[in-house]
């Protein structure tokens, strides 16, 4: 193999890779259904984990992270609106006994949003972010994947999209 050929393969080999990431992460941020969660910070102490905000989801109905349940539990979305971001009630069921999935609009994995999540906050208004989470009710739009994952698409505070509220304009 010549010189040039693999000196075109290794600049276009990382090239291919990148584009292949962003495309698999636009796929997963597209659904049809559009959910918004309310969250609260994770440590009120220390929300900013570098740039990033920590937050866990404040989901609505019952209990439903599963405690001493099935290993293989989801948590059922319900309530979806066509094109509207909804707060959806939630349950737990177990992932594999399809009678209880058959009435979700989404299953999510439970073990996906068990733990602290992460939101990046530009460190220009990182503090702004952290105080905002404190004082505001704060939100997030996601949609659920395929795996059953989710995949956040917005933050908010008091409803608006927290580069409308932190961000001044220019």
């Amino acid at each position: 193999m010549s010189r040039r050929v693999r000196l075109i393969a290794a600049l276009v080999i990382p090239l291919v890779g990148i584009g292949a990431l962003i495309v698999r992460g636009e796929l997963r941020s597209t659904g049809d259904r559009v959910w918004r969660v309310p969250v609260e910070g994770y440590d009120p102490r220390d929300l900013l984990s570098g740039q990033y905000l920590r937050y866990r989801y404040l989901w609505a109905g019952e209990a439903v992270l599963c405690p001493g349940g099935p290993p293989d539990c989801c948590l059922c979305l319900s309530g979806a609106s066509a094109g509207v971001a909804a707060t959806p009630q939630v349950y737990s069921v177990d992932c594999a006994q399809s009678e209880q999935t058959e009435a979700c609009d989404d299953l999510v994995r439970s073990a996906e949003v068990r733990g602290p999540e992460r939101f990046y906050i530009d460190e220009r208004y990182a503090l702004a972010a952290e105080t905002a989470m404190r004082e505001r009710a704060a939100s997030v739009e996601l949609v659920v994947t395929a795996e059953g994952g989710v995949a956040v698409r917005e933050l908010f505070f008091d409803g608006v999209p927290w580069r409308e509220t932190l961000v001044p304009s220019k």
